[in-house]
C-alpha cells in the first residue's frame, strides 16, 4: 500500500468517526430536549399543584399531611 492509499483510509476511518460522533450527538441532543420539555411540564404542574393550594386555603392541610407522610418513612 502506498502513502496515498493509506492516507485515503485514514481519511474514510475519520469520517466514519465524524459521522458516529454526529449521528451520537444528535440522538443525546433529542434526549436533552425530551427531559428538558418533561421539566417545564413537571415545573407547570407542581405550579398549578401550588396554586391550587393557595387557593383552596389547605397550607394546614398540607402540613399535617406531609407530617403524616414523613412519620411512615421515619
Amino acid at each position: 500500500m502506498d502513502k496515498i492509499q493509506e492516507l485515503e483510509l485514514k481519511i474514510k476511518e475519520l469520517e466514519e468517526e465524524i459521522q458516529w460522533r454526529d449521528s451520537h450527538i444528535e440522538t443525546i441532543n433529542k434526549d436533552n430536549n425530551r427531559l428538558l420539555e418533561q421539566s417545564m411540564e413537571v415545573a407547570n404542574l407542581i405550579d398549578l399543584y401550588n396554586q391550587f393550594i393557595v387557593e383552596m386555603d389547605l397550607g394546614d392541610e398540607l402540613k399535617v399531611f406531609i407530617k403524616e407522610k414523613q412519620k411512615l418513612y421515619n
